[in-house]
């Protein structure tokens, strides 16, 4: 989930609603449906991305949700996320101040440059 939130600059809300139908793997894109004001967007997916997902895909095997929770069919749980996230930090040694939202901004600043 870490991974795609900053492969993709996706919002924790966005990652956690993704569906498996969401993706299109021909166009290398998912669409990321009622995202922040209820709109929807598309964004693009690079290869290795992509192969990550199948991956997963073919490990996990979800059934509705591309990350599901403890229970089969039930989303994953954003302050789960949040939490692995944080436990990410601390087996990284890294001490900044950071967010699963610095994971986008980081993914937009690389864009822009």
């Amino acid at each position: 989930m870490i991974v795609l939130i900053y492969a993709c600059g996706l919002r924790r809300s966005e990652i956690i609603n993704l569906k498996i139908t969401d993706f299109n793997p021909e166009l290398k894109v998912s669409e990321i449906r009622n995202s922040k004001r209820a709109k929807d967007r598309i964004i693009p997916i690079t290869d290795p991305v992509m192969n990550f997902i199948r991956d997963y895909y073919r490990e996990f095997k979800p059934r509705l949700w591309l990350f599901e929770g403890a229970k089969s069919g039930q989303r994953y749980s954003v302050s789960v996320l949040q939490q692995f996230f944080i436990r990410a930090k601390r087996t990284s040694d890294i001490n900044k101040k950071t967010t699963l939202h610095s994971l986008r901004c980081s993914f937009t600043t690389g864009r822009l440059e």
